[in-house]
């Protein structure tokens, strides 16, 4: 696996991870996080094409790496 999409799927699972645990495990809040993290990541990307590059699979590895960490905290603390 690249480094990039290393990075995404980290910065997922702890976008996914923090919010389940600051919204005391409301699953719509930290879908909507994650959705955004992955969004506003594309967009970033988009806009600053000379360093970076628009891929659907860096958004893919966001939202994997929230459903992980979402499904992590769900279950060591809300279970």
């Amino acid at each position: 696996m690249r480094r990039d999409k290393k990075l995404h799927l980290i910065v997922g699972l702890g976008v996914g991870a923090l919010t389940m645990f600051l919204t005391s495990g409301n699953a719509y809040y930290t879908s909507l996080a994650i959705l955004l993290a992955g969004v506003i990541k594309g967009v970033y990307d988009y806009f600053n094409r000379d360093k970076h590059t628009v891929d659907i699979y860096d958004a893919l590895y966001t939202f994997l790496g929230g459903a992980i960490g979402t499904i992590a905290v769900k279950l060591l603390i809300f279970v």
